[in-house]
């Protein structure tokens, strides 16, 4: 380590004790910190709380080093910041002769607002609703800290700046620090949003595999934070049931399995039909992580928690769904403007109930239906009634009520169930089929493509229940036959009397297969261009590496593409708001 790097990181060591700011955007200590919404930019290190003993439940003080990297309110990938961790610890050890256990990645945990766990691990966990929330704009890192090693932390700061750079975010400054006490009254002691499942291994003992995905993951689970062994309340066990359902394509799949498993039979007699081989395998090892299952003797069965939960599922089906719902309908949600909370004009008001645009009455004009209440505000604003003078309402307060007649459009997710998008783009393709359905007045139906076909997964429909089941059955494998998926959609649309419908495909790849055993890219080429005329509007979204194939292939269907850097319920739930808005204002895609 050069010697002005020594110097800081031997000033940093000092300071860990109460918190010290890293560059502009990040804070580092031995201690929780975070950050008050009601004062931005402003963190606060609680100095009685060390971050082991808070979050790991570890016996001495001083052993975790807490880090946060604050930015613009957004994701960004775990992957990538786990990547950047490790990528951070391998510099220090080559460029410093680091005290023995420093910087070892098995000991450094990241959480996002994506998801989290230990950085040398499969990041996979810390996707609790809450945890996921609170992380939306900060990159969490918590590692193991040796004396005299405090200098990691500057390359750890450097290397997370540049990941969240690259998930297209800008940085943000931290503008003060300050210190208080849990006593303070401000409940420092209540850290149950950061509860979560991880793969930590910072927990005393070394190998634990509850807490450590985040600012305080395990806080509030139970003793210590664990996983296993915890008692978890309903409210908790039903936001974990509903986070379940969410990562293992939906109550129904989850039910079945818990179902099978409280049989505590061998894997190849479990009776579970919407589970088999690999997706099996990956199942089970998700539900032992976090505790839920146990492998012994042979077969699997359910652990304590597990029965717990499965009983749940049984007895408490409705909830756990609506919990589901309540977190695809907040997908997407547009944040307050500068003007919220002010009082806007009542020139031109739309109201949402009764459809309809309130006006001032224009002179010359014929005045359409009288909005009465309008008309009475109007009035009392400008010549207040009292002490028994009536109230007078006079031309100028007139305000007309012109009704506005729906404009509805069917819409059809056309979604890539290839292997490509198992776990978490399938996840928010199908979050973003409930978001559709929950958010919105008009049809949804889902059509899903692999191998060589694609099939009917949810006709239109607006009941939840029913695109429940659809959704269930569609489970990623195979290859991509977009041409098939572009060809069943065609039909389907015309055949199913569609008013104004909308094509939304949601693909993370290319095609790969051909129906006709030509160039699978040139068959889905040729089956975009056939839209162009059919009045369907097809808008395509994708990723950044396909973005040359989509764009030749949305301009051939006379639509429009939206390219994103991943599959992510909230971008899907932006595009799909802003191009139903277009369609809407009778735009058309080019």
């Amino acid at each position: 380590m050069s010697q002005p790097l020594a110097q800081l990181g031997a000033d940093l060591e000092a300071c860990l004790g109460w918190g010290a700011r890293i560059g502009e955007t990040a804070v580092a200590s031995l201690r929780v910190h975070t950050l008050d919404p009601a004062r931005p930019g402003t963190v606060t290190v609680v100095a009685d709380r060390d971050a082991g003993r808070t979050f790991y439940g570890r016996r001495l003080p001083d052993e975790i080093l807490h880090i946060d990297i604050f930015h613009a309110i957004g994701d960004v990938d775990c992957r990538l910041a786990a990547g950047a961790v490790r990528g951070a610890l391998a510099a220090y050890r080559a460029g410093t002769a680091a005290p023995r256990g420093a910087a070892d990645a098995d000991l450094f945990d990241v959480q996002t607002g994506v998801g989290g766990g230990r950085v040398s691990g499969d990041m996979t966990l810390g996707r609790r609703a809450s945890l996921r929330r609170a992380h939306k704009n900060h990159v969490h890192v918590a590692g193991r800290h040796v004396a005299g090693d405090a200098g990691v932390a500057f390359h750890i700061v450097q290397a997370v700046e540049r990941a969240i750079v690259a998930c297209g975010l800008e940085l943000r400054r931290v503008d003060g620090l300050e210190t208080e006490f849990a006593g303070s009254g401000r409940g420092w002691d209540d850290l149950s949003p950061y509860a979560s499942e991880s793969d930590s291994r910072l927990r005393e003992g070394g190998a634990g595999t509850g807490g450590g995905g985040g600012l305080g993951p395990g806080a509030g689970a139970g003793e210590g934070g664990g996983v296993r062994g915890a008692r978890l309340d309903r409210e908790t066990l039903l936001l974990r049931a509903a986070d379940l359902a969410d990562e293992m394509g939906g109550t129904l799949a989850v039910q079945e399995l818990l179902e099978a498993l409280a049989r505590a039979q061998p894997v190849h007699e479990m009776h579970a039909p919407s589970w088999s081989g690999p997706r099996l395998r990956e199942a089970l090892g998700r539900l032992q992580r976090q505790g839920w299952a146990e492998a012994g003797a042979g077969q699997w069965r359910l652990t304590e928690r597990g029965r717990v939960l499965a009983d749940l599922y049984r007895h408490h089906l409705r909830e756990i769904e609506l919990a589901l719902r309540a977190a695809a309908r907040r997908i997407g949600a547009v944040p307050p403007g500068p003007g919220f909370g002010r009082r806007q004009p009542r020139t031109e008001l739309a109201v949402r109930g009764s459809r309809r645009i309130v006006r001032p009455r224009t002179p010359g004009q014929p005045l359409p239906e009288l909005a009465v209440s309008e008309t009475v505000v109007a009035a009392v604003r400008r010549d207040p009634p009292g002490r028994g003078r009536p109230l007078r309402v006079g031309v100028r307060d007139l305000h007309g009520a012109v009704r506005l007649q729906p404009r509805r459009s069917d819409l059809c997710l056309l979604l890539d169930a290839s292997a490509s998008m198992e776990g978490g783009r399938m996840r928010a393709a199908k979050t973003l089929a409930r978001h559709l359905l929950l958010t919105s007045r008009d049809r949804v139906a889902v059509m899903a493509f692999q191998e060589r076909s694609a099939v009917l997964a949810v006709p239109f429909t607006r009941n939840y229940a029913a695109a429940e089941r659809g959704l269930s059955r569609v489970v990623p494998a195979g290859l991509t036959p977009l041409a098939a998926g572009l060809g069943g959609a065609r039909a389907y649309l015309r055949g199913s009397h569609a008013k104004r419908p909308m094509l939304l495909l949601v693909t993370d790849g290319i095609p790969t297969v051909s129906s006709a055993g030509g160039s699978p890219l040139e068959e889905a080429l040729r089956e975009a261009a056939l839209f162009r005329d059919t009045g369907v509007n097809l808008c395509c979204i994708g990723l950044e590496p396909n973005e040359r194939y989509l764009a030749e292939l949305a301009r051939r269907a006379g639509g429009s593409l939206h390219v994103v850097a991943e599959l992510r319920p909230e971008l899907l739930a932006d595009v799909a708001r802003r191009e139903r808005a277009r369609l809407r204002s009778g735009g058309r895609g080019g």
